[in-house]
């Protein structure tokens, strides 16, 4: 369990240091600092310490989280912050001009440490694990990174080895327009035996404009794109093993008319292993479109709420009811989702899928959510070779399905056709009736 606590703490430590850049030109950053974390669900922030100074100022921040278990609040890292004022700044590229560098060292918090032994406290020194600096130009933007020297651990069933990485930031006050990359070799986890895990060749980007809305209230709606590789992950306990090669996912985010938002996303991969069942060349393709934006937002900002709320040990049942009518609210203007060029090849020859689904705002009633039913229309079609089925011992259900016309066999392929139009689904092109076995 404490392995698993150092662990998130060292997550979320770096993603609290992404946020340290959100400061004015100002003599009460530190302050200002504060205020925003304190607006990050599950965080507490607290400024324990400050020192001014002509030249430079510090300060000691505390970061907390309520255990979900007791309710009790536990600190998990500190920020040791430094912060230095223009217009003439020594930064770790050299003089430059500037409003200010922030310098941000980090290290457990008191919770975390009575909890830790010697010897791991000494193993995983975070004072030393993290380098994280911003400077701010007169313009307003504001760059920055953090650097993840990484370390080894060992005891006496296992070694666990993280690469070091890093994260570079290009943003300003506002967080109008956010762009950077990221990159981190990997890690493994080694047992005594072969089992073990290795994720390797991570790399992350992204280029981004704000179009509307607030970072930290969990509203903003970004155009832009982002995308992020890996180059592997290896896997294996016993006689149980999975290996994944060369990850991509990139999505795509698009405003039009400044009310509705189009994403696109697709993500493939070369190969997946399972257990010695291999699929090659995977690719899947999903493009959301006319998204209000409105509505979005306000998803977002309930979703944070109510997170929030589970945390404090709060009933939340209520936010249910809120979430299903924000999302009535977003079919009313008629949004679409489509999945196309999407297929893997088994071991037996090619899968491949199709959708098409559309909402018609004209037959949306928001007062009956059944409306819902005669408002969508959707397409899907399916093709998998039946070998496939027939290797994994399948052979049996497939027959009851290709009886029932859940399937339809067209060669060696078995066939999936379903429409959707007016409250009527046609399967195959016959009334769909209900699923054998089901």
């Amino acid at each position: 369990m404490k392995k698993i606590i150092i662990a998130i703490a060292v997550i979320v430590a770096a993603y609290i240091g992404m946020v340290v850049f959100i400061k004015s030109k100002t003599a009460n950053a530190f302050e200002q600092e504060v205020e925003k974390l304190n607006q990050i669900p599950e965080i507490n922030a607290k400024l324990v310490a400050k020192d001014d100074g002509l030249l430079t100022s510090k300060a000691l921040i505390e970061i907390s989280v309520n255990d979900p278990s007791t309710g009790e609040s536990k600190s998990i890292v500190e920020l040791q912050q430094k912060q230095s004022y223009g217009p003439f700044l020594l930064t770790d590229k050299g003089m430059q001009l500037g409003w200010y560098f922030f310098d941000t060292k980090l290290d457990w918090g008191d919770s975390l440490k009575a909890e830790m032994t010697q010897e791991e406290l000494e193993k995983i020194n975070l004072k030393e694990l993290f380098d994280i600096h911003f400077i701010s130009g007169f313009n307003g933007s504001i760059s920055g990174a953090v650097m993840f020297k990484g370390f080894d651990y060992k005891d006496h069933e296992e070694a666990v080895a993280f690469s070091a990485g890093d994260i570079s930031i290009n943003t300003d006050i506002n967080f109008k327009q956010v762009s950077g990359e990221a990159s981190w070799p990997g890690m493994t986890i080694s047992k005594n035996n072969e089992d073990g895990f290795s994720l390797s060749g991570v790399k992350f980007d992204f280029d981004q404009t704000l179009v509307t809305g607030d970072v930290l209230a969990g509203t903003a709606i970004y155009d832009g794109v982002a995308t992020y590789t890996i180059d592997g992950i290896s896997f294996r306990e016993a006689d149980h093993f999975f290996k994944l090669d060369n990850l991509a996912m990139e999505v795509k985010s698009s405003v039009a008319d400044q009310a509705f938002m189009n994403i696109s996303m697709m993500i493939k991969n070369a190969l997946l292993n399972l257990n010695g069942d291999k699929y090659t060349n995977a690719e899947f393709n999903m493009h959301f479109n006319h998204l209000d934006i409105a509505t979005l937002q306000e998803l977002g900002k309930t979703s944070q709420e109510m997170q929030q709320a589970v945390l404090e040990g709060q009933d939340v049942s209520g936010y249910n009811m809120v979430l299903m009518n924000q999302m009535m609210g977003l079919l009313q203007t008629s949004p679409s989702i489509k999945i196309d060029n999407t297929k893997v090849t088994t071991m037996q020859g090619d899968m491949t899928a199709a959708l098409d689904f559309d909402v018609d705002a004209n037959k949306m009633d928001p007062n009956n959510p059944m409306a819902f039913m005669m408002a969508m229309k959707a397409t899907f079609d399916a093709v998998a070779p039946a070998a496939y089925f027939e290797q994994r011992g399948m052979g049996e259900m497939i027959e009851q399905w290709l009886q029932a016309n859940f399937v339809v066999k067209d060669n060696d392929q078995l066939k999936v056709n379903l429409v959707y139009a007016d409250g009527m689904p046609l399967l195959n092109g016959q009334p769909m009736a209900g699923i054998p076995g089901m």
